[in-house]
């Protein structure tokens, strides 16, 4: 699902390009349900065609979502006017993932913390990759992009 948000009046809009609640999630130990009108946000979506000059969404550059970025507390680069990539590192970020039981992947879904690691090609949604960390097992693995979600239930504004 593609959602345009504009925030100002003048502001290019930040589309959101994985959203997650058309996902039926299920009960689990380290994760609430989404409830009412509370769900969870994506962390990065792209930037639209007047910002970037590129046709193809997938093809963009990754940007905060407005939610990250009030979440997170970032701040611009003064020289570039952007978020740098690096403010979230070593922050705790939600994973969409299905829920396993006994061993088997079912089609209900929930967000597990982690701790995110480093991002990997930032410069192409499509194929942008975050390297996180289990707060349990202290595993490593690299998940794609758009599975990354604020940790949080959260309204949208």
């Amino acid at each position: 699902m593609v959602t345009s948000v504009y925030k100002e009046e003048n502001e290019e809009p930040n589309i959101i390009i994985h959203a997650f609640n058309r996902y039926e999630f299920g009960e689990s130990k380290c994760s609430e349900n989404p409830h009412g009108k509370k769900e969870y946000i994506p962390i990065f979506g792209v930037g639209g065609l007047v910002e970037t000059s590129i046709w193809t969404a997938h093809a963009r550059p990754i940007k905060f979502s407005p939610e990250a970025v009030k979440y997170f507390k970032l701040t611009k680069n003064t020289e570039t006017n952007t978020y740098d990539y690096d403010s979230i590192i070593g922050k705790t970020v939600g994973v969409i993932r299905r829920i396993k039981e006994n061993g088997i992947k079912i089609d209900k879904y929930h967000c597990p913390k982690y701790k995110l690691l480093s991002l990997e090609t930032p410069y192409y949604y499509n194929l942008c990759t975050a390297e996180i960390e289990c707060y349990k097992t202290g595993e490593k693995e690299n998940v794609v992009i758009e599975r990354l979600a604020i940790p949080e239930l959260l309204e949208y504004d």
